[in-house]
């Protein structure tokens, strides 16, 4: 069986307000992770990722918001609702095995 992964990555000073909202809209398995300018610039994606434009300057501190949703059609509508709700925020969304 398999399940959908998502990634967001935000500037840390909204992620409570990010993290709640991804609840309401159904995320179950949420885990938020510290990630250091320095550790972010070398694993970014650069111009594709939300935070680059407004973290290269700054240079403050990132979070990553992760979670999980099941492999079904309610999973899947769950995981592109969430994208779709945040708007700019792109989600890095991948199949894995249980």
């Amino acid at each position: 069986m398999y399940y959908i992964s998502s990634t967001i990555k935000i500037p840390a000073d909204i992620c409570e307000d990010i993290v709640t909202q991804v609840k309401n809209y159904g995320a179950e398995e949420v885990e938020v992770r510290d990630v250091s300018y320095d550790d972010f610039i070398k694993e970014s994606r650069m111009y594709y990722d939300y935070v680059f434009e407004k973290m290269k300057y700054d240079k403050k501190p990132v979070k990553y918001i992760c979670m999980k949703f099941d492999d079904t059609p309610e999973g899947r509508k769950q995981a592109y609702q969430i994208e779709y709700q945040l708007k700019l925020i792109p989600m890095n969304l991948r199949y894995e095995k249980i």
